[in-house]
């Protein structure tokens, strides 16, 4: 896996697009990756009463929304500064650990759920990142995780810099099924809402005005991203999301 110097040089700004975001900062295209995993999440699992593992927690956004639900979480991940980063904004934060996924230094067994939320792209060894992410798992825990739909058309990935591998639904599904039997894959963040979201706003001042009520909306709480945007893969969307279960 290659360095993540992200947190360096933009700080904490997962947060900053979320939790931490007002009105105009507030990113839904960010903040469906998390509400569409806790939904996820919950259809499997009972949050409040539940342990898990959020592998690549990066700066702890999913980690916060956790806890709020009284989820009782752990954070991994490899990068030393995004945990620093999460301990100066959660004033309640979860207990983290710097590791690498291929040595989790967790018990097996003893946890409800596990989350990678687009962190499986960054793996060189994808597979054997998941068998460490099922050992961690009970019978009938759940894995949950997203990743981005590539590679594009012409072979290109979403960031040539950090990605190992980039997935349609069909090697996401052959990849979860090669460590787990009960495997689901899905789309969210369909196209025809992203052309509304992300086009030229600069030369379209009507259009930039709907994107202002697609923040605005979505910040008090109903985001079309997550409200109209999970279905068939079939279909095209810019992210994958898949639920596995440990049988």
């Amino acid at each position: 896996m290659s360095s993540f110097d992200k947190y360096e040089r933009k700080g904490a700004y997962h947060w900053d697009a979320t939790l931490a975001a007002g009105r105009f900062e507030y990113n839904p295209r960010l903040a469906a990756r998390y509400t569409v995993a806790l939904r996820l999440l919950e259809e499997h699992v009972d949050l409040s009463a539940s342990q898990g593992v959020d592998i690549g927690c990066g700066d702890g956004v999913l980690l916060e929304y956790l806890r709020k639900r009284g989820a009782s979480t752990v954070g991994i991940d490899f990068e030393k500064e995004c945990l620093n980063l999460y301990g100066k904004y959660s004033y309640d934060p979860c207990p983290v650990v710097q590791g690498d996924v291929y040595n989790l230094p967790l018990s097996n067994r003893c946890f409800d759920f596990v989350t990678m939320l687009d962190v499986i792209e960054h793996f060189s060894e994808p597979e054997r990142a998941l068998q460490q992410a099922r050992s961690l798992l009970k019978r009938g825990g759940v894995l949950v995780l997203t990743t981005p739909f590539g590679p594009d058309e012409d072979g290109s990935y979403h960031d040539e810099e950090h990605h190992e591998e980039e997935y349609r639904p069909e090697g996401l599904q052959s990849l979860l099924s090669s460590v787990f039997d009960t495997v689901e894959v899905n789309g969210y963040i369909p196209s025809w809402i992203d052309s509304l979201y992300k086009d030229d706003w600069t030369v379209r001042p009507v259009m930039k005005g709907i994107r202002g009520l697609f923040k605005a909306i979505s910040y008090h709480g109903f985001n079309p991203y997550v409200e109209f945007g999970v279905g068939s893969p079939e279909t095209h969307h810019d992210q994958l999301v898949g639920v596995a279960v440990r049988d």
